[in-house]
């Protein structure tokens, strides 16, 4: 809610999941129909935002910029903005890939085992957070050449996403643990480098969750053959 010029107060709700989802809803709540402009930022990532009100197309935008929609809004008017999310890859050490869908980075689901500690110099309890499941996962080659990814959405966003139990959107794909990439003073060793020699074991299905959610971080994948 603000002022706008000619001392009109002015009210618009926002209406999303968004990153999960790629709709945005603005919607007019005022009584007053008010002609301002409405500036709306296309993130760099997004190829090719929509955009629509109150159901009709109003135009279609380039990502990295920001837009002006100028017109009299009218009590109810709905803007929806529309940022399609495109599963993508990067590659990063080792000519590792890294799997990307519009704003968010995606890592490996890892069971989780909390330990609870306390020591000398820490009288309070701090938590050690271990592996419950494997986590030397390279990718298929084929997978990522083939863009091989399956993409599942619960509908539904819990009010606490960011954890691995209510985790929205998980991408799986096909993968195989990597033997000689081990643990390391506590942590994972050394990561193989892609389409080395690899003592591969078989072809697993493996599930990919919002960074964000996870504790236990592999988000640089190995590519195995």
């Amino acid at each position: 809610t603000l002022t706008v010029r000619g001392g009109h107060t002015v009210s618009f709700s926002e209406e999303t999941n968004y990153p999960f989802e790629d709709k945005i809803r603005f919607r007019y709540k005022s009584t007053t129909p008010v002609e301002m402009p409405f500036h709306l930022r296309i993130p760099a990532w997004c190829k090719e935002a929509g955009i629509t009100i109150n159901g009709k197309p109003e135009q279609r935008a380039k990502g990295n910029q920001v837009i002006v929609i100028n017109r009299k809004w009218q009590p109810g008017d709905v803007l929806e903005l529309q940022l399609p999310m495109e599963i993508s890859t990067s590659r990063w050490a080792e000519n590792s890939v890294a799997i990307e869908r519009g704003p968010i980075l995606y890592a490996l689901k890892i069971a989780e085992e909390w330990k609870a500690h306390k020591n000398n110099d820490f009288p309070q309890t701090y938590y050690e957070v271990l592996p419950k499941s494997p986590w030397n996962y390279g990718i298929l080659e084929e997978s990522i050449k083939r863009k091989h990814f399956n993409l599942f959405t619960t509908g539904t966003v819990n009010a606490m996403p960011w954890n691995l139990e209510n985790a929205p959107v998980r991408i799986t794909l096909k993968g195989k643990r990597i033997e000689q990439w081990k643990e390391y003073n506590n942590s994972a060793g050394k990561l193989p480098v892609s389409n080395g020699t690899h003592n591969s074991a078989k072809e697993e299905l493996i599930t990919l969750i919002p960074y964000g959610c996870t504790t236990l971080r592999i988000s640089e994948f190995p590519i195995t053959n």
